[in-house]
């Protein structure tokens, strides 16, 4: 069984980043992220379950016996290091919160129209046939979320002009907060607190501390 820090660093970050996704979902308009700040909140948050977790405390005891400070820091050293490795395909995304696909379509035409190169709608998104890019567009109606995707000759450097012409476009959107907002916030919280309560309580003198509590307001 983890002690109570390796809870608070397995649950924690989990919990912070269902909190952020909450508030990205209850603003009043879509919110463009950087995919490789996306990407880092995302490895934030499920790097301290694989780390501290059963998978994470499985591998520490099979490298070191029985792991201190500097072995958890090592171990997390290598899953940042694979966590770098996945990151190149970041630098040329966009996630989109909060946001409806006709939304965003008509949003990109408008951004792309003020791009350099000719850029036709497609199946998949836009292309500029001629400079041989495009932009990869992705839509989840159930999330309301969208990821944008550059790729071709000069990605990057699409991506980071098309990011704040987006962000400006679609700053004029009024757009409601989702459902899924409510639910986000409740899965953080119980995702940082159900844990540590139970861990706590799992302890005698805690659980008979409780009780001592508990007969007192009851008057017995």
């Amino acid at each position: 069984m983890p002690n109570p820090w390796q809870y608070a660093l397995m649950v924690g970050p989990l919990g912070f980043y269902f909190w952020a996704v909450a508030v990205r979902n209850s603003g009043s308009r879509p919110v463009v992220v950087a995919g490789l700040l996306d990407h880092a909140l995302l490895c934030f948050g499920v790097g301290g379950v694989l780390a501290f977790g059963p998978f994470g405390r499985l591998v520490a005891r099979n490298l070191f016996g029985t792991p201190d400070t500097i072995d958890w820091l090592a171990l997390l050293s290598v899953f940042g290091l694979a966590a770098c490795w996945f990151a190149r395909r970041a630098l040329r995304r966009l996630v989109v919160y909060n946001v409806e696909g006709t939304t965003l379509t008509l949003a990109m035409t408008d951004v792309l129209s003020t791009v350099d190169g000719e850029f036709v709608r497609t199946l998949s998104g836009f292309e500029d046939r001629r400079s041989g890019r495009g932009l990869a567009v992705e839509v989840s109606k159930c999330l309301r979320s969208a990821t944008i995707e550059a790729y071709g000759k000069d990605a990057e450097p699409l991506i980071q002009v098309v990011r704040p012409r987006l962000r400006v476009r679609l700053n004029e959107v009024e757009s409601s907060p989702t459902r899924l907002a409510a639910v986000f916030y409740g899965i953080s919280l119980v995702v940082m607190v159900a844990p540590l309560v139970g861990l706590l309580v799992s302890h005698g003198a805690t659980r008979e501390g409780l009780r001592a509590l508990i007969d007192r307001i009851r008057g017995v």
